[in-house]
């Protein structure tokens, strides 16, 4: 129940995180993507490793170097898909609305299980094949719906300036 608790809780702060990002920037011109992921390295680095420290200090939470070549090269190439995804994220972000980025988001979802179903053998149920279909169709309507909105910002921008 707790776990449960700590997932809804991140995907909270998740959403309040895209929604305060995009209303700040507003669009890509405004902000350099690139500079944005080395402030949050910057922060993370300045702000959170002391936290390890004094956890690992006060026997609350142990921290350990990896001690094999597989573990470092797992940190290493889920660090690498991580900063390509989060990069990927903000751009898009910046380029369309946080719903379409988070609806685009829940795609990890049938990509997950059609690469266990491939990689371990498992066969999909007609109820997960229903649920891809209805993520599927969510980020259809999504986009399809903000590219009205789109047209008809434009067209209202359009009958100001005349």
């Amino acid at each position: 129940m707790f776990g449960n608790l700590l997932a809804l809780a991140g995907a909270l702060c998740y959403g309040l995180y895209t929604i305060l990002l995009k209303r700040k920037a507003k669009n890509e011109t405004r902000i350099d993507t690139s500079q944005f992921f080395g402030f949050v390295g910057v922060f993370t680095l300045l702000l959170l490793w002391p936290l390890i420290i004094i956890l690992d200090y006060l026997d609350i939470e142990r921290f350990e170097l990896p001690k094999t070549k597989d573990v470092w090269c797992i940190i290493i190439t889920n660090g690498c898909i991580t900063m390509i995804s989060d990069y990927l994220w903000a751009k898009a972000l910046l380029l369309t609305s946080p719903l379409t980025v988070t609806v685009g988001l829940s795609f990890t979802i049938p990509f997950a299980m059609f690469l266990q179903e491939v990689k371990q053998a498992q066969e999909m149920s007609p109820l997960y094949l229903c649920g891809a279909s209805l993520i599927l169709i969510s980020f259809i309507l999504v986009n399809r719906d903000e590219k009205r909105d789109v047209i008809e910002s434009t067209l209202e921008t359009h009958d100001d300036v005349h």
